[in-house]
């Protein structure tokens, strides 16, 4: 898919973008005597090449056959700070918002300033990165979060606007979020998110980069669960009457817990 870029998209509507805040961060055989040598028919031939080139029983497989389960998937880093997401809403006055986003554990989330993510307190004057990578697991439960873009749950695709030095997309792959996959209060299953880095700590190409490093790991993660659906229903059921929104529900209720595992495997480093 093709995403097609908003008329506005290059111009921030907020009047006060230069004035916004921004956050830095960061694989022998044996001889014969040759008084008894005599030459195999050629049937024999082609069976003793056959059995030499089995593997005999009770060898252990070598190191390329291992399955795809067996592979460590490189975590992709985490990568926050502010930027300008375009509003859905046509009667909004406001037409971009300033918002503080987190990608993290392939998940894009943001809330409207650092302190709603993570909240300071005089024994703790300044978060870390470790601090807002926790939030991102609790995110779902998070009445200050705004919104979540789940990237297991949907294969997406970034792309620069041609027109724009700082304008970028977000969108489905194969045109739309599966159910879950996004927060969109409008429920519009072909929203293109529209981003612009005007005043963030972070380029264009460096926030772009990020989110394929996610987009990446996700992929790696679905192909090797063997995909949303049918690692739901192995996990829970073998039922053919299973229908989509089930298994749906099923693959989102296994991606918390494993953030859960996952946050609690932090808690003790």
């Amino acid at each position: 898919m093709a995403a097609t870029a908003p008329a506005e998209a290059g111009a921030l509507g907020p009047a006060e973008a230069a004035a916004a805040p921004t956050l830095g961060e960061t694989t022998s055989t044996g001889v014969l005597p040759a008084a008894t040598e005599q030459p195999l028919p050629a049937a024999a031939t082609e069976e003793t090449d056959e059995l030499a080139a089995s593997p005999a029983e009770g060898d252990t497989p070598s190191a390329t056959t291992a399955s795809d389960e067996e592979l460590e998937i490189e975590k992709a880093p985490v990568i926050y700070g502010y930027m300008y997401k375009k509003s859905p809403g046509a009667l909004r006055l406001k037409a971009w918002d300033w918002r503080f986003f987190v990608v993290a554990n392939m998940k894009i989330i943001w809330w409207r300033d650092k302190e709603s993510c993570v909240p300071t307190t005089p024994a703790r004057a300044r978060a870390t990165t470790v601090d807002i990578e926790h939030q991102s697991f609790k995110a779902e439960s998070d009445p200050h979060c705004k919104g979540m873009i789940n990237l297991m749950l949907t294969a997406a695709e970034v792309q620069e606007d041609a027109e724009s030095q700082t304008v970028f997309y977000l969108y489905p792959r194969d045109g739309e979020w599966a159910e879950g996959a996004t927060t969109d209060k409008h429920k519009d299953e072909k929203r293109v998110y529209v981003f612009d880095v005007t005043n963030s700590s972070h380029s264009r190409h460096k926030w772009m980069q990020g989110i394929r490093k996610h987009l990446e790991q996700a992929q790696l993660e679905v192909h090797r669960r063997g995909g949303a659906r049918s690692f739901a229903q192995s996990e829970y059921w073998e039922d053919d009457t299973v229908d989509e929104e089930q298994a749906a529900a099923a693959a989102r209720m296994m991606w918390k817990l494993e953030d859960r595992r996952r946050q609690r495997a932090m808690s003790k480093e």
